[in-house]
């Protein structure tokens, strides 16, 4: 390369004057290349192939500053690399970096950038080499991706086993205790109500168990794809009804009063009602089971502005830290496990009531604060909304 007089902005900005066969190489590179000045006060070239993996022009390139291209995220590592170069700490740096391309998406770059000198050592020039690795970079990303979300699956296949073990286990045990007991009741001491308390508990046991496997099996055929749906126009209310009318002993018990607040007017919703009012019992079952004595569980139907259909279950229970709430959507995740607040259950109730709002192309939303309660709302769209003439 011809000697150039040794200032920093002083250069004769073309560095190709003398030199055509550079500059073919230069401008018919399939790899970006740009050329600073040695102050790095702006550049003085840039090639076809580095416009085209930015999307900016020549002159805009040489115009702008060097911010414009930069992420932020990377932008702070990037002029700490740049002054060192410039300030003759370093002779020369490699990096990956993210450039904004003009249209706004993010641009991966391997960055190789070196002093170009004269004869007698003196810096005139620095010149990037810039290979666009975007797609590499994506397919890292998908990689660590999928990493992580075998990782989760593992930590919650471990989860789910550690609490079925105890959630089967429990009422399991009480049934094979009481009927071993009435079965060994050879000599006929037991009277006739304890028959009929180990009757009655013998059957709360059996069907706590059967719901929990019926969850679980819910579920396994909603991520199987193998779920049938079945939609029907229904009115919400009648169906609101019923699923009180099955939790309301067992709120009675729990000494949880329930109110439900539904619109005189409401339209018919196109929906499997079978799968809405499993929606609404999994919304009432949490509700009252974190509730305490004495407290209110509210199921209030509305229609907003914007024409959706809103199923609210709202309690005055214990409440979820707002840090947990996007978890325990998740199958077989509940909140602090570690709280005095903690109820025992498989995590499995929100989780099937996100999958089958999802497939009623709805949505779930949940608002709640510790010690004042939770509000578990779903979402229907509007076209499936439908009022009587």
């Amino acid at each position: 390369m011809t000697n150039y007089e040794n200032s920093d902005d002083s250069l004769n900005d073309d560095p190709f004057a003398e030199e055509g066969v550079f500059r073919q190489v230069f401008n018919g590179a399939a790899q970006g290349m740009v050329i600073h000045l040695k102050g790095g006060s702006r550049r003085i070239a840039v090639n076809p192939a580095f416009c085209e993996m930015v999307g900016y022009s020549e002159q805009t390139l040489l115009n702008e500053p060097y911010e414009l291209l930069t992420h932020p995220d990377d932008l702070e590592k990037s002029l700490k690399l740049r002054r060192d170069l410039f300030s003759g700490l370093t002779n020369s740096f490699q990096t990956d970096k993210r450039y904004v391309h003009k249209d706004g998406h993010d641009v991966w770059g391997a960055v190789n950038t070196v002093a170009i000198r004269d004869d007698q050592g003196n810096v005139l020039y620095f010149m990037s080499y810039i290979q666009d690795i975007t797609a590499r970079k994506q397919a890292e990303e998908a990689l660590i991706k999928a990493k992580e979300q075998a990782d989760f699956a593992s930590r919650t296949k471990t989860e789910f086993l550690a609490n079925m073990s105890h959630e089967l286990r429990t009422p399991l045990n009480s049934i094979i205790g009481f009927s071993e007991l009435m079965g060994l009741d050879m000599a006929g001491a037991m009277t006739l109500e304890q028959c009929r308390a180990y009757a009655g508990d013998i059957n709360a046991s059996g069907s706590h168990l059967l719901n929990l496997i019926n969850d679980i099996l819910d579920v396994s055929k909603i991520e199987a794809g193998a779920m049938d749906f079945f939609d029907d126009w229904i009115d919400v209310k009648t169906v609101i009804d019923k699923s009180i009318n099955m939790v309301k002993e067992r709120a009675s018990e729990g000494g949880v009063r329930i109110c439900c607040d539904c619109m005189d007017t409401r339209p018919q919703l196109l929906a499997d009602a079978t799968r809405v009012k499993q929606i609404v019992l999994n919304l009432l079952s949490n509700a009252i089971k974190f509730t305490e004595p004495g407290g209110l569980v509210t199921v209030k139907v509305s229609v907003s502005q914007k024409q959706r259909l809103w199923i609210e279950v709202m309690d005055t229970g214990i409440g979820i830290d707002e840090k947990h709430i996007e978890r325990i959507k998740q199958p077989f995740q509940q909140g602090d496990q570690s709280s005095r607040l903690y109820k025992e259950g498989t995590g499995l109730g929100l989780a099937l009531v996100n999958s089958l709002i999802e497939h009623h192309d709805g949505q779930l939303d949940i608002k709640s604060k510790v010690g004042k309660g939770t509000t578990v709302r779903v979402c229907f769209p509007p076209s499936r909304l439908k009022y009587n003439d």
